[in-house]
């Protein structure tokens, strides 16, 4: 499995490497009994041509015939202890292994959480959205993944803050353009008009007459 953690990868490997010698310990045991057996039948048949041939039957016929058996039975209980001894330590050496990977599997259940946190750190701004965030934190609430919330409301805040800088930029750049279009393009000030007196007026309205001059030059009093 692609997704498979240490703990799991190497408890599964002890679980299939004791089978395998379980299965091993017992199919040896299984051809030791067959052997046995054949070897008995073997001794039975030769045990009864001998006797045949050499006249002895009754008591002494069935007192050799007990002893052949007697034998294969004492073979067969041998097989039997031996696969139970052998079954026994394979029982307890996986045992021991398996105590061993359990020391060490909140060391890698913690690798495993910090690998997975990255991954999903690294995709956290695929959720761009103040609603895709908050269907992602119910989706982590219903699943039981709840170390993810802290990175989504991170997120959420983020783009929250986002939203407000620009809102802030859109207003302060309104507020530029209706400063710089106001009367007579000072600065948006008011406009004052030059103060004219009366000699000035006065001025005017006779420039050109008596030679240009209040009185004029030779034009005459007045």
């Amino acid at each position: 499995m692609a997704d498979m953690n240490p703990y799991e990868r190497v408890l599964k490997q002890l679980e299939e490497k004791n089978a395998q010698d379980v299965s091993v310990a017992q199919q040896g045991a299984g051809s030791q009994a067959q052997q046995s057996y054949i070897d008995y039948m073997k001794s039975i048949r030769n045990l009864n041509q001998g006797l045949a041939s050499q006249g002895i039957t009754g008591g002494g016929s069935e007192s050799a015939l007990l002893g052949a058996t007697t034998g294969y039975q004492r073979q067969k209980n041998l097989v039997a202890g031996n696969l139970a001894s052998n079954l026994q330590g394979l029982s307890q050496n996986y045992m021991a292994n398996r105590t061993a990977v359990e020391s060490q599997r909140s060391e890698w259940e913690a690798q495993r959480q910090a690998q997975e946190e990255q991954r999903f750190a690294n995709t956290i701004t695929g959720y761009n959205t103040v609603g895709a965030v908050d269907n992602a934190i119910q989706v982590a609430q219903t699943a039981g993944e709840t170390w993810k919330i802290g990175y989504l409301m991170a997120q959420r805040a983020a783009i929250l803050e986002q939203e407000r800088a620009l809102a802030e930029s859109a207003r302060l750049s309104a507020i530029s353009g209706v400063s710089g279009g106001g009367v007579a393009g000072g600065g948006g000030g008011e406009y004052v008009a030059p103060t004219t007196t009366t000699a000035d007026k006065l001025a005017t309205m006779y420039t050109g007459v008596s030679g240009g001059g209040y009185a004029g030059g030779g034009g005459g009093s007045w």
